[in-house]
C-alpha cells in the first residue's frame, strides 16, 4: 500500500505542471500547432512511464541496471521529442 501514497504524489506533481504550463501558455499567447502538444503529450507519458519503472525496478525488484537502462533509453526519447518541439516554436516565432 505504499506505492499508492508515490503514485498519488507523482499524479498531482503532473497535474500541477500540467495546469501551470497550460496557463502559462495562455498568459504569454504562446501557441502550439496539434502536432506539437500531441508530441509534448507522448513525451509526458514517457516521463510518467520512466517514474513508474525507476519506483518498481529499484523499490520492489530491487534491478538498478535495468532501472538505469530504461531511464538511459526512454529519458533520451523524451529529450528529443521536446527538442523537436522546443526547435520548431523557435523557428516560427523568429
Amino acid at each position: 500500500m505504499g506505492g499508492a501514497l508515490y503514485y498519488f504524489l507523482v499524479g498531482m506533481l503532473i497535474g500541477g505542471a500540467a495546469i501551470w504550463f497550460i496557463t502559462y501558455t495562455q498568459f504569454k499567447n504562446i501557441s502550439f500547432k496539434w502536432w506539437e502538444w500531441s508530441l509534448m503529450a507522448l513525451s509526458l507519458l514517457l516521463v510518467s512511464s520512466i517514474f513508474q519503472h525507476m519506483y518498481s525496478s529499484m523499490s520492489v525488484e530491487m534491478e538498478y541496471q535495468s532501472a538505469f537502462m530504461y531511464l538511459g533509453v526512454f529519458g533520451t526519447l523524451a529529450v528529443i521529442l521536446n527538442l523537436i518541439v522546443w526547435r520548431t516554436y523557435s523557428g516560427r516565432k523568429e
